[in-house]
């Protein structure tokens, strides 16, 4: 899966590869980066879309970790991604939303519309995976159950421009409580989540735990 990315790509290098890009003016004033992004922290990241108003293609900041509209507000959205404890003491598994499986896009109700009308691609610079190696044991000789995790940053060895990574999006709708006024607000965020494929050989010595990788895309696709 892809959680973790690094992200000091370069507005410019965008634009050079699409430079009929329209850009949010926030992101014009300030484009974010980062060597390392923590996929768990929901954070906002520059995200390219195709406007159905206008057909073009725009650069707007949206939130890591998809986001259905029956999710209500901020409050439940952290539920909803890290599970809760119900009324009966019983703990609710949450949702991870940072990926999607995108060979399961059409069969899943929270994506599959997403996956039709709702496509975006994601800027990366490199994204982290940790490969598993099971010590053996000193006695007797079988491996260990706990493995030792090494990270390893993937990206392009000469290539300058950002590596692009498929995802889907939701203009997610809430309503939050202004901290000033105390009236409910009703706000549209999108949110997304980068669509992963089966590892390639090379990528599998690496993610070797659960042999996934984001789907990565040219220019071309």
């Amino acid at each position: 899966m892809c959680y973790h990315i690094s992200f000091e790509v370069k507005l410019e290098s965008i634009t050079d590869l699409f430079p009929d890009l329209i850009i949010n003016d926030n992101l014009e004033i300030e484009f974010p980066t980062a060597i390392y992004v923590d996929g768990f922290a929901h954070g906002m990241r520059p995200v390219m879309l195709t406007s159905r108003k206008d057909g073009k293609k725009h650069l707007a900041k949206m939130m890591w970790g998809y986001l259905p509209d029956h999710v209500k507000n901020m409050e439940s959205a952290e539920k909803f991604w890290r599970g809760y404890v119900n009324e009966k003491g019983k703990f609710i598994k949450g949702y991870v939303t940072l990926n999607a499986v995108g060979e399961e896009l059409l069969d899943k109700p929270m994506y599959a519309e997403a996956a039709r009308t709702r496509r975006c691609i994601i800027f990366t610079d490199g994204f982290y995976e940790w490969m598993h190696v099971y010590p053996k044991n000193k006695r007797t000789g079988e491996p260990l159950k706990t493995a030792i995790k090494y990270p390893y940053l993937i990206h392009f060895k000469e290539n300058k421009e950002p590596l692009m990574m498929a995802g889907i999006w939701n203009p997610w709708k809430h309503t939050e409580v202004d901290t000033d006024t105390g009236e409910l607000v009703n706000l549209v965020t999108p949110t997304f989540a980068i669509c992963t494929a089966p590892a390639t050989d090379t990528m599998a010595q690496v993610h070797n735990s659960k042999l996934r990788m984001p789907t990565i895309l040219t220019k071309e696709l």
